[in-house]
């Protein structure tokens, strides 16, 4: 995928490296005394589940595609938790890290590392942390608001058949091929045509996913959008983005769908902006792509000074067309639209930094689109106080002034951190900024 700006990056979900221990070599010829047929040597019949892995006396068994075991590593110890598994120590040679309960520890270094919400499980010749079994969250926040990634599990270990997407941040079915994904930039995802969802590179013989659903599919464009077919009348909005030289068309809170404009507007692929034609129609273009809000005010929106409110149900672009106070603009860093909805109970403060100006003495930032359907703003000026020219910043939430603080250190952060960080002190919030706009 192209570079992409500051703007765009921060906030953005990065692909996390894995931590990523397996059974020394696998030896795919069983030893002296296996049948040819893949049944167990204790007599254990065939017939169990493709990709199912057993512990016995000579080692560990994996299941074929013929739906028999065979023997895949021999060892003289095999252990059957977390998972089947070699059991291996950092004095086997070429083993980089091991489990330790729900650590990794380097075997380099001594360092162990915990999995927090997941498990450590065995893979290769190092150690992945993965989810546990029967949980499907495989990316959120720690409980000090750190992120993390997980690997995708089962009962057999890391997963063949699913991914960890971060549009949702939950363990989904997929199809996908290692070795065609080798190219891909770390750090990045791109475009699988044959399963339509956009893949990372594997680590620990997995990649991660923005995925795209049955009816849409991923393109080459350098963005993460999932595309409608050329027929006009799908729905639209969230991650599905109509597709090109179709409009998004929103007439009522449960009615967006893809039309054939009479004329194409001129938006190309630099332009970020929304314009009201009336109280009632307002449209706005973002990376060539075109929305459309009509009959606003009948279905509780409107559209006044270029700045589109919507109410629940509607198609929201944040710092553009924003859900009414109170409501979050449900969509994950990886969509350019959401869908307007009421908050979940006790929903942090995770919001888009929607506006950003500074000329290092004075600033302003907004934050809109937030999961607890807040608006958050700073606003801070040079003010002359007995000859000493100080900058003076005011807190708002949902417009109403909440604090006062002096410094110009927040109108000089260079990250979504820093910026955070700021605001906390200055203003007393825990807003977390999650993505950035671009308009």
């Amino acid at each position: 995928m192209p570079a992409m700006s500051f703007a765009r990056v921060m906030g953005r979900a990065a692909v996390v490296a894995l931590l990523i221990v397996s059974c020394q070599g696998a030896n795919s010829t069983p030893p002296d005394g296996t049948p040819p047929d893949g049944a167990l040597p204790d007599g254990a019949p065939t017939g169990c589940d493709p990709g199912a892995k057993e512990c016995h006396a000579d080692g560990l068994y994996s299941c074929d595609a013929n739906r028999a075991f065979q023997l895949t590593a021999a060892c003289a110890s095999c252990e059957a938790t977390p998972v089947p598994h070699c059991a291996v120590s950092c004095a086997d040679a070429g083993i980089t890290s091991i489990c330790e309960g729900d650590s990794v520890k380097d075997c380099a270094t001594g360092m162990t590392v915990s999995c927090e919400v997941g498990t450590c499980l065995p893979f290769g010749q190092q150690a992945v942390c993965a989810t546990k079994p029967g949980t499907s969250t495989c990316q959120g926040r720690q409980a000090d608001g750190a992120p993390y990634l997980l690997a995708c599990a089962d009962a057999n270990g890391v997963s063949t058949t699913e991914v960890c997407d971060q549009r949702t941040g939950q363990c989904v079915a997929a199809q996908f091929d290692c070795p065609a994904l080798t190219s891909v930039p770390a750090g990045n995802v791109a475009c699988d045509h044959a399963s339509g969802n956009y893949y990372s590179a594997c680590v620990a013989g997995q990649p991660t996913a923005v995925t795209c659903s049955s009816d849409t599919t991923c393109a080459d464009d350098g963005t993460t959008n999932c595309y409608t077919g050329s027929t006009p009348g799908g729905a639209c909005g969230g991650s599905t983005v109509c597709y090109p030289g179709l409009h998004c068309v929103q007439q009522a809170a449960d009615a967006a769908s893809c039309v054939r404009p009479a004329g194409q507007l001129a938006c190309n692929s630099t332009d970020v902006l929304a314009v009201c034609n009336d109280v009632d129609t307002g449209v706005a273009c973002v990376d060539g792509t075109v929305w459309w809000w009509k009959n606003l005010t009948a279905w509780g929106g409107s559209c006044t000074s270029n700045r589109i409110t919507l109410a629940a149900g509607g198609v929201c672009l944040p710092g553009l067309a924003d859900c009414k106070q109170g409501l979050e603009c449900h969509r994950s860093p990886y969509d350019i639209t959401g869908i307007c909805r009421t908050p979940e109970a006790d929903a942090p403060a995770e919001c888009t930094l929607t506006a950003q100006i500074s000329t290092g003495r004075s600033c302003s930032y907004d934050w809109h689109a937030c999961r607890d359907g807040h608006y958050y703003d700073i606003d801070c000026r040079p003010v002359n106080l007995g000859g000493n020219v100080l900058t003076l910043c005011d807190c708002s939430v949902d417009g109403a002034k909440t604090n006062t603080f002096s410094g110009s250190a927040i109108c000089n952060v260079t990250s979504t951190g820093m910026l955070d960080a700021s605001a906390m002190a200055g203003c007393l919030w825990d807003v977390t900024t999650v993505d950035v706009t671009e308009n």
